[in-house]
């Protein structure tokens, strides 16, 4: 199954971003590696050990769709080292300053702002559970990252939006069945023709129809986040930006088209940035902006060569994904 895997999709994305977002709206970070210490905040500590180590039975290298290798272990530790990365940059406090003019011309050295929204260029690992690997996915990055975020940073409640085209059941997993976190709410809207394994049991779950289109979508979407908010409060959101409900995706059974996609990007970006319309058009939600963390996802393209036009379609997806966030 690898051999299928768009695995170099992760590097065009970050160069042709890095072509075309001007520095003043994004910086760019080379993912360090995930420590083991965060890992075990939602991992069996043997099974992390072993996977290491290269101690993976036969079957659990099935279910990864990878085979073992030290390449990959470095990969999985920085997928996870990531999404950990882009949390503590909206949470922590910077110790850069800068010159602030005020309106008088009078300059004052203040610490540079927090972002309110941060991204991982990978990552998105939903379907890793507790001590399982499963679709690609070795280790968790959503779960540790929110871990990361409530031991490190006093954050209680914290809101995961999945929006890839596969049901986010590791995640769900993790804090349903093993960590029994109520304050982390799971929100996962999948398409019911593209469960594989076991079924989900994320605090809310969307089975959404095959063929699905982006007026529909977009209509379940909306009061999803208006539900998902208050239920939860959240003061951090994560959001999976899979883009494989792409009618071209070949995995995905959903029909959405790029216009959709990125209308779907806006929606839970601005919903949580407190950018919607006052009339209330989108629900009563956040009054101030809630730090956003968004990571890739999902998305296969047709075609695995790079110059294929699926495959730098699928590229300009992810690209959007990413561009939204600079815009805000």
């Amino acid at each position: 199954r690898y051999e299928r895997f768009p695995m170099q999709k992760y590097g065009e994305i970050r160069k042709k971003l890095q072509k075309i977002v001007l520095p003043q709206y994004a910086e760019f970070i080379p993912s360090p590696l995930a420590n083991i210490e965060d890992l075990k905040l939602c991992h069996e500590e043997d099974y992390i050990l072993r996977y290491i180590r290269g101690e993976f039975t036969k079957d659990e290298i099935l279910r990864s769709g990878f085979p073992w290798s030290q390449e990959g272990v470095r990969r999985s530790f920085s997928t996870v080292g990531g999404t950990v990365a882009a949390v503590k940059s909206v949470l922590q406090d910077s110790d850069e300053h800068i010159d602030h003019v005020d309106a008088h011309g009078v300059v004052t050295r203040i610490r540079k702002p927090k972002p309110y929204v941060s991204t991982h260029i990978a990552g998105g690992t939903h379907h890793a559970g507790y001590n399982t690997p499963r679709g690609f996915c070795i280790f968790n990055d959503i779960a540790v990252a929110a871990c990361v975020a409530k031991r490190d940073y006093n954050i209680s409640r914290i809101l995961i939006v999945d929006c890839d085209v596969h049901a986010g059941e590791g995640t769900s997993f993790i804090f349903t069945k093993h960590l029994r976190d109520k304050d982390v709410y799971t929100l996962s809207l999948h398409c019911e023709a593209n469960i594989f394994g076991e079924l989900p049991v994320s605090s809310k779950d969307i089975f959404i129809p095959a063929g699905c289109g982006d007026a529909e979508y977009l209509s379940i979407l909306q009061p999803a986040l208006i539900e998902a908010w208050h239920a939860n409060q959240p003061e951090l959101v994560i959001f999976q930006a899979g883009v494989d409900s792409s009618e071209h995706d070949r995995i995905g059974r959903l029909k959405l088209t790029r216009d959709g996609l990125r209308k779907r990007n806006s929606m839970v970006l601005d919903y949580f940035l407190a950018l919607g319309d006052d009339d209330g058009s989108i629900g009563a939600g956040p009054q101030k902006p809630v730090p956003v963390v968004a990571c890739m996802g999902g998305g296969y393209p047709k075609d695995v060569e790079v110059g294929s036009v699926p495959f730098q379609n699928v590229v300009d997806l992810h690209c959007d994904v990413y561009l939204a966030c600079c815009e805000r």
